[in-house]
């Protein structure tokens, strides 16, 4: 695989926004460690506005200004993704839980999931064998068909796939 793109869910509350940006650097370190590579700003990690300056086929600057709206800067999450990594270096770490999502009619529900167990998700297809195969529970949300070892939860439309997440979590 060449690249991840992984995205970080914009929130005005603070208390979801570092709950948010916790999964979201352990996910980008996490990436990085389990294909060998070191946390590299500009070449291995890059947010929008690197890949805007360099292929110019863009003009997105996604995370920086979001970043700064809740006192963060790139350079301060690229110091928090080298963090993350150096403890991965350090221990054999597993993820417990990962949640997929297959589409943008699942991501709210899903990110709610990912939230309850304080976990990273994904969108499934960006979903790689040794992401999956790192973590001990998996759960996909949304969708026709998971993967082997994947729980589904999924109905014959959104309310019967967030039915099927809320019995999950104890809700109903």
């Amino acid at each position: 695989m060449g690249y991840a793109q992984v995205e970080l869910c914009q929130t005005t509350d603070a208390t979801k926004f570092v709950k948010a940006y916790a999964m979201y650097t352990w996910l980008l370190a996490k990436l990085l460690y389990n294909r060998k590579l070191s946390v590299v700003d500009g070449v291995t990690l890059m947010s929008h506005a690197q890949v805007s300056e360099k292929w110019k086929e863009t003009n997105h600057t996604d995370p920086i200004d979001y970043l700064a709206s809740h006192g963060k800067t790139w350079a301060n999450l690229v110091a928090d993704v080298t963090t993350q990594y150096n403890e991965m270096e350090g221990n054999d770490l597993k993820l417990q839980t990962l949640i997929l999502y297959c589409g943008d009619a699942d991501l709210q529900i899903a990110a709610d999931l990912a939230q309850h167990y304080s976990c990273p998700m994904v969108q499934a297809v960006y979903a790689t064998a040794d992401l999956l195969s790192s973590a001990t529970t998996k759960y996909q949300v949304g969708g026709s068909s998971a993967p082997a070892g994947v729980t589904l939860l999924a109905g014959a439309d959104r309310f019967a796939t967030m039915k099927a997440v809320l019995k999950l979590m104890g809700e109903i």
